[in-house]
């Protein structure tokens, strides 16, 4: 399980599970696919600049009210295990379907 604290006193959790979503106590939103890809790692700027990662090569970032699919195109699948922002700078590590170390970073505006 990780967690991430915004400056607003809200907490945001994620857990590989099935039934993965971001979550602040009670509230929860995950946008997008109806089996949503396992979520493994989160990270923020504040309560409206929150990334998720995980399998299948999937990035996420909720800006306060949606959510949108920022993943990187890559060859095959990748689980991200850890996921960092500063600022407008992303960086995500994981491992290939080949076993390989990954890393990936770019800029979100």
């Amino acid at each position: 399980m990780n967690l991430f604290l915004a400056a607003t006193g809200r907490v945001y959790v994620v857990s590989a599970s099935s039934s993965s979503s971001v979550q602040e106590l009670i509230w929860w939103d995950y946008s997008g696919n109806q089996y949503p890809p396992l979520t493994t790692t989160i990270t923020g700027n504040n309560s409206n600049d929150i990334f998720i990662a995980g399998y299948y090569s999937s990035i996420r970032h909720f800006n306060g009210q949606n959510w949108a699919n920022i993943s990187p195109e890559i060859e095959g699948e990748t689980i991200w295990s850890k996921i960092t922002a500063i600022e407008d700078l992303v960086v995500v590590v994981g491992m290939t379907g080949s076993y390989q170390a990954i890393i990936a970073r770019g800029h979100h505006q």
